[in-house]
């Protein structure tokens, strides 16, 4: 009698907790797991909408169980602070730049390097592949469950001398990049003056041609204005803009199958949104900058490019984690 007194009076205080007691007396959590999941652009970015309907499609398909509460803006904390954040568990799940995410996991390095996409369909392809499975997978030794790639947009140059056709257009031509060595290293590949500096001096930089050009993604070329003290923006592929949308392993595991197919089902829906988002802002941008006389031109082939940018593969590759090759091949091999 006292030995069910003393269960009952347990399970009562777990209970109150928000805890009950599973078959072997063993606390187990109540029936509604909230998540936070961070972004650092702001609200109004399509990084919001996408995420926020992934929260509401989980909610959907777990019959409200499954919450997630996305903070944008930054709130939680920049990349490198979120993405600490979601290793160690204080934040539940985050989406972040590769770029970024690559000094968490190494191998994602692999999406910096040149001309490894020809398009947006071939990122598209990447996207939902065996390819991008086997990378997602790699986080789970860093503490990361890897649900999902989006954004098939790549940072493309922008100049005020001329259309660049082949690599040897970019011979001389200043350009400002991020000091990131594999972008340095590309652009002096083919003809460059990679020229470093802070992303807040670019525009009058361009305007007294202390450098020629820049490069980016459109929407930050036309958000940035730098198109009004530029004149020739040319669609080459250079660098993918890849962003990767992550979660804590162990918050992870703890959720059913049921759960967690659910949420890799939304989360994927949430990511499709984004491109979305993402792909039209370029259109946007493309049509105020031709209105703004700007000459936009489609280089005939990228194969050049490819060719002089080996140099920068055979550099980085061999810094990567092993198997980084295979991971390359086998995304080019999508293009085919």
């Amino acid at each position: 009698m006292k030995k069910l007194l003393v269960i009952v009076l347990v399970s009562f205080m777990f209970f109150t907790q928000g805890f009950l007691l599973d078959g072997n007396g063993q606390p187990q959590a109540a029936s509604e797991t909230t998540l936070k999941c961070a972004q650092p652009s702001a609200v109004t970015h399509p990084n919001q909408a996408g995420l926020r309907l992934m929260a509401e499609l989980v909610s959907e398909k777990t019959g409200g169980k499954i919450q997630i509460k996305v903070f944008g803006g930054g709130v939680l904390g920049g990349e490198r602070d979120q993405n600490e954040g979601v290793q160690i568990g204080t934040i539940d799940m985050g989406y972040t730049t590769t770029g970024v995410f690559s000094t968490f996991v190494p191998e994602m390095n692999v999406l910096s390097l040149p001309f490894l996409f020809e398009d947006t369909e071939h990122f598209k392809k990447f996207e939902t592949s065996k390819v991008a499975e086997k990378l997602l997978a790699k986080c789970e030794k860093y503490g990361f469950k890897g649900l999902g790639f989006g954004v098939p947009v790549f940072r493309e140059p922008l100049n005020a001398k001329r259309p660049i056709n082949r690599p040897e257009d970019f011979k001389g031509l200043k350009i400002r990049l991020m000091e990131v060595p594999i972008h340095l290293d590309t652009y002096a590949a083919m003809g460059a003056s990679p020229t470093p500096m802070a992303f807040g001096e670019v525009y009058s930089a361009m305007q007294l041609g202390v450098v020629d050009g820049c490069e980016n993604a459109l929407a930050s070329l036309y958000s940035q204005k730098f198109y009004e003290v530029s004149k020739y923006l040319s669609r080459l592929p250079v660098f993918s803009n890849a962003c990767i949308l992550v979660m804590n392993l162990d918050k992870w595991k703890k959720l059913s199958r049921k759960q967690q197919k659910a949420l890799s089902e939304s989360a994927r829906k949430g990511l499709d949104l984004i491109d979305e988002g993402y792909l039209a802002k370029a259109d946007e941008a493309l049509a105020v900058m031709k209105k703004a006389g700007i000459v936009i031109n489609a280089p005939p082939s990228i194969d050049p490019f490819i060719e002089v940018t080996k140099s920068v593969h055979a550099k980085h590759i061999p810094k990567m984690p092993a198997g980084s090759q295979e991971i390359i091949n086998e995304i080019r091999a999508l293009a085919k």
